[in-house]
Parts: C-alpha cells; sequence; structure tokens
C-alpha cells in the first residue's frame, strides 16, 4: 500500500482513520487543529465514504457505504470533520456549502484561536506534568528532614510517597500520574455562527 497520511475522526466516542496519499505521506496523523504536512491556502474540503457498524466507523465499498466524511482544511490547518448519512447525489452541493461556510474570515479566526489555546493548554498540562514527575523522583530519593518546611511541602505535593517503599512502587506511582494526564480529555468546543450578522448582535 506504500506510505500515506491519516486525519482523525471523533465518531460516538470512537476514533476512525482517514488515509490519504493526498499531501506529503509521511505517515502523519492529524486531529483537529493540526497543521498538515502541506502548505496551502483558502479552504479545502475532502470526503470520504464510511459504513457505520455498531457506533463505529468502518473502511468500505461505495456500494456499502452509509456515511460520509467530510475533512475540511482551511489555509492548512485540518479545522472540522463532518459524518453525514451518505447521499450521492448531495456530495458536490454539500462540498460547496461548506466550502462557503468556511471562507468566513470571522469563522476562521475563531476556529485557529481555539485550536491554538486549546494545544497551548494542553503543552501546559504536560510540562507541569512532567515537573510533577521529576519532583516525585527527587522527593523519594532525596526526602526532606521530617519536621521541616520541606518535609512539609513534599507531603503537599508528592502524597503519593507516603505508600511507597521501593523503585517499583515508585514506578507504578509515576506511570499512574502519566495514565492520568493522558486520559485527560481536553475537549475543543466551538460554536460556529452561519449568521452573517451574529457578530452584530448584542
Amino acid at each position: 500500500m506504500g506510505m500515506f497520511d491519516s486525519f482523525l475522526v471523533a465518531h460516538n466516542d470512537t476514533t476512525h482513520e482517514v488515509q490519504t496519499k493526498r499531501f506529503a505521506n509521511n505517515l502523519d496523523s492529524w486531529s483537529v487543529g493540526d497543521v498538515i504536512n502541506q502548505p496551502s491556502f483558502g479552504v479545502q474540503v475532502l470526503y470520504e465514504l464510511a459504513e457505520e457498524v455498531d457506533g463505529r466507523l468502518e473502511h468500505t465499498f461505495v456500494e456499502d457505504a452509509t456515511v460520509i466524511v467530510y475533512l475540511i482544511i482551511v489555509n492548512g490547518v485540518y479545522v472540522e470533520s463532518i459524518v453525514e448519512p451518505f447521499q450521492p447525489h448531495d456530495i458536490e452541493s454539500r462540498i460547496v456549502e461548506l466550502g462557503e461556510g468556511w471562507a468566513d474570515a470571522n469563522r476562521q479566526i475563531t476556529a485557529f484561536a481555539t485550536h491554538l489555546n486549546s494545544k497551548q493548554t494542553i503543552n501546559k498540562t504536560y510540562r507541569t506534568t512532567f515537573n510533577k514527575l521529576v519532583g516525585y523522583i527527587d522527593a523519594y530519593r532525596n526526602p526532606g528532614k521530617v519536621g521541616t518546611f520541606g518535609f512539609n511541602i513534599e507531603k503537599i505535593h508528592y502524597h503519593k510517597l507516603e505508600t511507597v517503599n521501593s523503585d517499583k512502587e515508585l514506578i507504578d506511582v509515576l506511570l499512574e500520574e502519566i495514565k492520568e494526564v493522558l486520559e485527560h480529555k481536553n475537549a475543543i468546543e466551538i460554536v460556529y455562527d452561519s449568521d452573517p450578522l451574529a457578530k452584530y448582535r448584542l
């Protein structure tokens, strides 16, 4: 099959991967809000057919398709995915409609700012967690003297060390911290308004 890139599409608490050879084919994988590996200007609306099976999307042939997945790229940023029932005769008009909707500069700026804020929040969360892991290791290797201010601070920030008596138990604590941050959902909620007068209304 060779190299390809992938768009990740959220659907019913599952993630569907749409593969494409349209771009640089670096095995890159993009979620909504990511910059793709081929710079572009303007709005691109792409689509892929799929079959919904037990609430999840599966790759399929045209004759078995039950849903259509639209992918919208604006100035090189993957901004939205839409999953709709498959209606062959509606594809062209729907592509035009989505393209016109995303041509609105106010909508684009809103999306870019929201996605950027979400990614900055995620990065901050990861940095904070990394520093916490380092703190756990330092506090385990060089515990403060009982009764001192440093010891009391360690008890507050690294309270899980109270039950740690070995390197293995420390590793278990670190893995638990990592698992918690990776399972945290950073939902991107953007409200788009197709009303051209919306920005003027109080």
